[in-house]
């Protein structure tokens, strides 16, 4: 069900970026002329503290990029059998008003350790993520800094309380 309905949004938005490249061509020529940045300039750019994670989703791996003003790394993350399932029933967990706190901990702090963990570190003080495909709709804010048995959501460890978070697009989206 849950890739039947990725496949569905896919297509919508296929759909609505022919729209714009036929209906509106002057979006497109524009968007061909903006020059991508270089990871000189977003080293420049970044704060001495922060941390920018860029993601891209491939066919069969998940690529990490790790940005600090003095760190380039790339942690690659093989998707199981299952894909991104686990990733697409944790979004519909956060959702789903009635799940269970285990279950939604579990998960969180889970995906926590499998991409934040690494990267951050004690001097972090801010996250920029640049999320890849349904990344864009994960919700990064609630994965949990340490595992958790308390089940008052208003009490957990939230990424969010630790660090801003802020979002940006890839320069090719």
């Amino acid at each position: 069900v849950l890739v039947s309905i990725r496949d569905n949004v896919q297509e919508e938005y296929e759909r609505f970026r022919n729209s714009l490249r036929y209906g509106d061509p002057a979006y497109f020529k524009l968007k061909e002329q903006i020059s991508q940045s270089s990871i000189a300039d977003l080293r420049e750019q970044i704060g001495q503290h922060e941390l920018l994670l860029s993601m891209f989703l491939g066919e069969e791996k998940l690529y990490l990029f790790e940005l600090r003003k003095d760190i380039i790394d790339l942690q690659i993350i093989e998707l199981k059998e299952e894909g991104l399932n686990p990733y697409l029933e944790f979004v519909s967990v956060v959702q789903d008003k009635h799940s269970s706190a285990h279950s939604l901990h579990e998960k969180a702090y889970a995906f926590y350790q499998e991409f934040l963990a690494n990267p951050l570190t004690d001097s972090t003080n801010s996250i920029i993520l640049i999320p890849d495909g349904i990344f864009h709709f994960f919700p990064f804010e609630v994965l949990l800094t340490e595992k958790s048995e308390n089940i008052d959501f208003r009490e957990q460890p939230y990424l969010l309380r630790e660090y801003p978070i802020r979002y940006h697009l890839h320069s090719t989206d």
